[in-house]
């Protein structure tokens, strides 16, 4: 009869699982988050939905990378979450420019290759050919940027999870 009311067999049932769910930070990260974006809506309308996007899908990133690193059994400490936030946000920006550089580069062979095909045909030249392979290339262009996109995202969010394995005693210093 050692046992009181807050001891027993079923108390470890009880303990959250840090891989089930957010824990209390990340919540308050988001709350802060969603403060300071509608902060910036009363000063910058129009930056502060794109802002918000950003940084929601940074948080979204984050706090998935931390779940998964605290169910192998290596939590971060504070500043390594903030510095794993802002490298998310940064990828992020990063991928969203590449995203657009592809979508700009697709889109312009489009239109210089029409441009050059339908002046070949009125002009019945050679040229016809050297804007379709305009067009083709830059497609084709467009499509790899969009793929080296995604296999960046790939490889830098399983290099975010594999450090996981990775404990204080056996980590690799450079």
């Amino acid at each position: 009869m050692g046992e009181d009311r807050f001891s027993g067999p079923g108390l470890h049932a009880l303990t959250p699982d840090p891989a089930h769910g957010f824990s209390l930070a990340s919540l308050m990260m988001f709350v802060t988050l969603i403060s300071v974006v509608l902060g910036l809506s009363t000063i910058a309308p129009g930056a502060g939905i794109p802002l918000g996007i950003l940084l929601f899908i940074a948080w979204a990133r984050t706090a998935t990378t931390l779940r998964l690193r605290a169910s192998t059994g290596a939590p971060l400490t504070t500043s390594q979450k903030i510095f794993a936030y802002f490298t998310s946000l940064g990828f992020i920006v990063g991928l969203l420019l590449l995203v657009a550089l592809a979508i700009v580069i697709g889109l312009g062979s489009i239109c210089f290759g029409l441009i050059t095909v339908a002046e070949a045909l009125e002009k019945k030249s050679i040229s016809l050919y050297g804007g379709i392979a305009i067009l083709v290339v830059g497609v084709v262009a467009a499509l790899g940027l969009l793929h080296l996109a995604n296999r960046l995202n790939d490889d830098q969010f399983s290099r975010a999870i594999d450090r996981s394995k990775e404990t204080p005693n056996n980590r690799k210093h450079p």
